[in-house]
């Protein structure tokens, strides 16, 4: 009798330990998952001037004022905050990648755009607000707000 209690015991243990460590490995899992993800992502801390709006391949549309240094620019600061400038005014938010689709979603903060002073300035905010997914290669960044649209940036050398 006493032994079987022992066995029910040490049989016991050794359900409530693998338990235990399956839970463990589990969190490690997820953990590096997570930080792998954070690691990957190409466009933490790098910058990105605008080239203009693009139908497929073809340009549509260059944006004014072509010779101001900080007018479209985006900057990704880290994994899920971005900054940059419309025409005239500083814009800052969140954007969130998921790297096996290449969606991405774009939310800018606050959003006034009462003081842009050229269209293109309002073109541009609503595009980035429309963002919906995107590609990168070597130095070009494109930002698709729709299907066949999007805003193609160069890399900005820091």
């Amino acid at each position: 009798m006493k032994t079987q209690k022992f066995k029910q015991k040490n049989v016991s243990q050794i359900k409530t330990h693998s338990t235990v460590i399956c839970f463990l490995l589990a969190v490690f899992l997820v953990a590096a998952a997570c930080e792998k993800e954070k690691d990957d992502n190409p466009l933490m801390n790098t910058q990105w001037k605008l080239v203009g709006v693009f139908d497929t391949e073809t340009l549509i549309k260059e944006f004014e004022p072509h010779n101001c240094a900080t007018c479209y620019v985006l900057t990704f600061d880290n994994d899920t905050i971005f900054s940059g400038y419309s025409s005239n005014r500083y814009l800052n938010g969140r954007y969130h990648i998921n790297y096996t689709t290449n969606d991405m979603s774009v939310l800018m903060y606050p959003l006034i755009q009462l003081d842009e002073v050229s269209l293109d300035g309002y073109i541009y905010i609503e595009s980035l607000e429309n963002v919906q997914s995107f590609s990168l290669s070597e130095n070009m960044l494109r930002l698709y707000f729709n299907k066949s649209n999007y805003l193609l940036f160069k890399s900005v050398e820091s």
